[in-house]
């Protein structure tokens, strides 16, 4: 397995500063690196594993759906020939798109939010 050199740079970083003999600094460097990428991998595994919810968007009224999150209220709007957006207190904005490419763009904005809040 090839390890990344950043993790070796840093494993060697570390092993060097027991004094131990230049074989014993080289495994110990290679096991501390490979303890890490092994860590590394878990966590990115993990981040995958990852699913955010739907949203669920609800029929307000006429053409007006709305969904509650835990980062805000999304709301999408078929106002005569054109389709606007608001995130939460914000202003009605146009959207360039349909009814179901709104809520797919705020189903996407909503993952951002979270997974940019969760740790590794």
């Amino acid at each position: 397995m090839e390890l990344p050199a950043d993790l070796m740079e840093k494993a060697r970083a570390i092993a060097g500063d027991w004094t131990v003999d230049t074989g014993e600094e080289a495994r110990l460097a290679t096991s501390i690196a490979e303890l890490a990428l092994a860590e590394r991998l878990s966590a990115t595994e993990r981040a995958a594993k990852t699913r955010v919810k739907q949203l669920d968007w609800t029929l307000v009224d006429d053409d007006w759906w709305g969904a509650e999150s835990t980062v805000g209220c999304y709301e999408v709007r078929q106002a005569r020939a054109s389709v606007r957006v608001r995130f939460d207190t914000g202003k009605m904005e146009p959207f360039e798109g349909t009814i179901d490419e709104a809520k797919a763009a705020f189903q996407a904005d909503f993952e951002r939010r979270i997974l940019a809040a969760l740790q590794p």
